[in-house]
C-alpha cells in the first residue's frame, strides 16, 4: 500500500483541508495576510487546476501539492505511531506552516558562472539519471546497477550526473534522504569518480535549498563550485566535444502566464543568467557538442506542449536557444522531466541525437497508443508510435520509445521498467549503453 502522500483521493482532502484553514487564517507563524492570500489563490488554482491522476502513486507536477507531500512526508517520519488507515493528515496547521514558511524563505541564489573542472582527455564516461530522487525501491535498485559502470580503465573520467528533480519538492530532507542517502558514488571513490547535479522544477518547489546547500555541499560534489560557492550549471570538455550541464529550473514565479495559458511553475524550462552566452561560447568551438539539462527542448507527449518543436511556437528554453542552433545544430541532447526514454529522429529540432531519459524512479505507466516493434537490433519493447499527417511535429518525429514492462507489487497497472544511460566518449565519437534497474543493458548506439 502507498503511502497516504501518494494517494491522490488524500491529497485532495489535504488541499480542502489547507484551503479551509487559510480562509480563516490572519497570521501563521511569521507569514502575514498578503503571504497567506497569495498561498490560499495557489491552493485554489491546484484545487481547480490539477488534472485528474491515474490511479496509483502520484507525483504531482504542481508546486502546491508537491509542498504538501513534502510536508505529510516529513510528519509522518516523526511520528511514534505507523501510518494506518485512518490517519487524517495531522493537523492542518503543520502542512500550513510547513509550505508557509518555504514561500517565505524564497528560492536559493542562482550562482551565475559555471563550474569547469579541467579537461577531461580524450576518453570519459557520463552516466546519466534523471528524475530519480524520490528514494524508492526503483531508485536503489537504479543506483545499485549504475556502480557497475563506476570501474573503467584509469584514463578514462567517469561522472554521475543527475538530470534533476529531487521529489517531492526538494526540501533538505529530501535531499539528503532521496539524493545522497542512495548516491551511487561512496565517499571514499569521491576523487576517483565526479559527482554532478542539474536543478530541476521539484528541486525549486521548496527553494532549490536541498539542491544548493544539501546535495552540492557534500564532498561528493565538490566540484561542482564556481566563485567558491555551489552553483547548479557546468561545462566539461574533451579532446573532441564541449559538453553543457543546464539549469533549466532555476526562478522565483510559482506561476507563470503565456498568451492566454496558465502554466504551473516548472513546466516550461528557462534559462537564468548567462547560460545562452556560456552555451553559445562552446559552441562556437571546432568541436562536437553535448547539451544536458531537465527540461525538454520539444515533446512528443506533453499534452500541455504538445505545439512545441513545429512552427507556430516555443517553449522559453527553445526560444532562447534558437539563435545557437541557428548558427550551428547540437550533435546531442538528453534530458529528463518527462518520465520517458525515447529518441527522436536525427536533426530534428536542430539536434542530431535528442533523447529523453527521464525514466530514473518515478512509476511511469507504459502508454497504450498504437505503436509499431522496430524489429532487429531492437528488442520487442522498443517501438515506434503510428502517427498521422495530423499529429504534431514532434510526435511524427520519434524515433523509438522504449515500453519495458516491470510489475510492481501491490499496483495492476503495466509500469515502465525504469533504468538510466551511459555515455562512452572515445574521441569523435559517443556511444550511449542503456541499462533496466535489473541491469539488463537492452541497446547500445552510436551518435
Amino acid at each position: 500500500m502507498p503511502h497516504h502522500d501518494l494517494v491522490p483521493d488524500f491529497l485532495e482532502r489535504q488541499l480542502a483541508r489547507l484551503r479551509d484553514f487559510l480562509d480563516g487564517a490572519d497570521r501563521v507563524g511569521d507569514a502575514g495576510p498578503r503571504t497567506i492570500s497569495r498561498t490560499r489563490a495557489a491552493v485554489d488554482n491546484a484545487l481547480a487546476n490539477a488534472p485528474l491522476p491515474p490511479p496509483g502513486d502520484h507525483y504531482s507536477r504542481s508546486p502546491v501539492v508537491s509542498l504538501v507531500q513534502s510536508a505529510l512526508a516529513e510528519r509522518r517520519a516523526v511520528r511514534e505511531a505507523p501510518e494506518d488507515e485512518d490517519d487524517d493528515g495531522g493537523p492542518v496547521e503543520g502542512i500550513a506552516g510547513s509550505i508557509l514558511a518555504r514561500v517565505l524563505e524564497g528560492a536559493h541564489d542562482f550562482c551565475d558562472t559555471p563550474a569547469a573542472p579541467p579537461a577531461l582527455g580524450p576518453e570519459a564516461r557520463l552516466i546519466l539519471i534523471s528524475d530519480w530522487g524520490t528514494g524508492r525501491e526503483d531508485a536503489e535498485r537504479v543506483a545499485e546497477q549504475t556502480k557497475r559502470y563506476l570501474d573503467v580503465a584509469p584514463e578514462v573520467s567517469t561522472h554521475v550526473i543527475h538530470l534533476g528533480d529531487t521529489y517531492y519538492s526538494g526540501t533538505r530532507r529530501e535531499a539528503r534522504r532521496h539524493v545522497l542517502g542512495l548516491w551511487p558514488v561512496a565517499v571514499a571513490d569521491g576523487g576517483r569518480v565526479g559527482s554532478w547535479a542539474l536543478n530541476g522544477n521539484h528541486d525549486m518547489y521548496s527553494g532549490g535549498h536541498g539542491l544548493f546547500e544539501v546535495t552540492l555541499g557534500d564532498p561528493r560534489f565538490a566540484q561542482q563550485r564556481a566563485d567558491d560557492r555551489a552553483t547548479s550549471w557546468f561545462t566539461m570538455a574533451t579532446d573532441a566535444w564541449n559538453i553543457v550541464g543546464l539549469d533549466t529550473a532555476w526562478r522565483h514565479r510559482l506561476l507563470e502566464i503565456r498568451g492566454d495559458e496558465l502554466f504551473v511553475e516548472g513546466d516550461l524550462g528557462r534559462l537564468e543568467g548567462s547560460q545562452v552566452d556560456v552555451l553559445g561560447r562552446c559552441a562556437a568551438e571546432d568541436k562536437r557538442l553535448l547539451v544536458l539539462s531537465h527540461h525538454q527542448l520539444f515533446s512528443a507527449y506533453d499534452e500541455s506542449h504538445l505545439r512545441f518543436g513545429d512552427d507556430r511556437a516555443a517553449t522559453p528554453l527553445a526560444e532562447q536557444v534558437a539563435p545557437v542552433l541557428e548558427r550551428r545544430p547540437v550533435d546531442a541532447w538528453f534530458w529528463g522531466h518527462e518520465h520517458d526514454c525515447l529518441a527522436y529522429e536525427g536533426g530534428f529540432g536542430r539536434v542530431g541525437a535528442a533523447r529523453a531519459v527521464g525514466h530514473g524512479a518515478v512509476p511511469t505507466e507504459v502508454r497504450r497508443n498504437p505503436a509499431t516493434p522496430l524489429g532487429d537490433p531492437y528488442p520487442p519493447f522498443v517501438v515506434r508510435p503510428d502517427t498521422g499527417d495530423d499529429d504534431p511535429a514532434p510526435m511524427r518525429a520519434v524515433r523509438w520509445e522504449y515500453r519495458d514492462v516491470h510489475p510492481v507489487e501491490g499496483d495492476d497497472r503495466p509500469l515502465v521498467r525504469r533504468g538510466f544511460a551511459v555515455l562512452d566518449i572515445a574521441g569523435d565519437d559517443l556511444t550511449v549503453t542503456y541499462v533496466d534497474e535489473d541491469g539488463g543493458a537492452w541497446l547500445t548506439e552510436r551518435i
